[in-house]
C-alpha cells in the first residue's frame, strides 16, 4: 500500500476539482479518469457553470491537467472525457484539450 502522511492511496477514487490535488502527492496516481466540464454547453453543475470565455475555459483546464500531470506516475495515463455537442455555434474541444494535456506533459508519459 502507498502511504504519505498517512493517507492510503491504493484503489481510491476521489471526486474533486482537478485544480488543486494537494492531497495527493507527487507521482502517486496510476490512472485518471475525468470528465472536464463542458464548455457553453447550459450543463447543470452544483459548484460551477459551464459558461464562460473560451479562455477563462482553457485557463481552468490548463490548470487541471498541469496538477492531474503532477500527481500522476511515470507511465501512468490519464482518460478525459470530452464532448463535442450541445453549442452552438459548433466548437471541437478535443483538440484544444489534446493541446492541454501535451503542454501540461503527459506526451512524455
Amino acid at each position: 500500500m502507498d502511504e504519505a502522511e498517512g493517507i492510503a492511496f491504493d484503489n481510491q477514487i476521489y471526486c474533486r476539482d482537478s485544480r488543486d490535488l494537494s492531497f495527493i502527492p507527487d507521482g502517486m496516481v496510476d490512472l485518471t479518469i475525468t470528465s472536464p466540464i463542458y464548455w457553453q454547453a447550459g450543463v447543470k453543475y452544483t459548484t460551477v457553470t459551464d459558461i464562460m470565455p473560451l479562455e477563462e475555459y482553457t485557463d481552468l483546464h490548463r490548470a487541471a491537467w498541469l496538477e492531474c500531470y503532477r500527481v500522476t506516475k511515470p507511465g501512468g495515463r490519464i482518460a478525459a472525457v470530452v464532448a463535442n455537442v450541445g453549442r452552438d455555434p459548433y466548437t471541437r474541444l478535443d483538440a484544444l484539450h489534446a493541446q492541454l494535456l501535451t503542454e501540461a506533459g503527459f506526451v512524455d508519459r
